[in-house]
């Protein structure tokens, strides 16, 4: 086996990847810390590759988890359905605000996530709390607790549709 196959550049290509855009990263915000300045140049050229392979160390590159075009996809079919489910639970809060006897229910609702990672949980958890209607209060390894305006909402359908499409963009 010849030094250019096996698993040694196959890591030195992982890392070699991740290694790109976070320079690119720590070059951008080096240009907006230092406004442009022509001056501090020379300090970036040590700081931002420094930065980087501090960020290497600390937080290295995983492999990717599926190609970019389906993740890219993934991701902005996530963006729009939750623009839609913001927008739809917006007008249910408004309308339920001036409905008089104002019809609220609210209570806690319990979902067992599958997601296999942390960060996937958290996204779970984060985007749940910015949807209308919904707050994330706890999250203890797969179980979330989510207090909800009223507890005849689609609640459980819309974490699970959630669910799927986070596990779908984490490949």
């Amino acid at each position: 086996m010849n030094r250019l196959s096996g698993t040694g550049i196959v890591a030195f290509w992982i890392k070699a990847r991740g290694a790109v855009p976070r320079i690119a990263v720590f070059a951008l915000m080096w240009w907006v810390l230092t406004e442009g300045a022509a001056d501090m140049i020379q300090y970036g050229f040590v700081v931002v590759p420094l930065s980087a392979g501090l960020s290497l160390i600390l937080l290295p590159p995983k492999g990717r988890s599926g190609p970019l075009p389906r993740r890219l996809l993934s991701g902005t079919m996530l963006l729009f359905w939750f623009l839609w489910q913001s927008f739809r639970g917006g007008a249910d809060v408004a309308v339920r605000a001036v409905r008089r006897p104002v019809d609220l229910d609210p209570g806690m609702v319990t979902h067992h996530t599958t997601l296999p990672d942390d960060m996937s949980r958290v996204a779970l958890t984060a985007i749940t709390s910015l949807m209308p209607g919904t707050l994330s209060v706890n999250l203890e390894e797969t179980e979330l607790q989510v207090h909800v305006l009223d507890r005849s909402m689609r609640t459980a359908e819309q974490l699970a549709e959630l669910e799927r499409r986070l596990s779908t963009l984490a490949g």
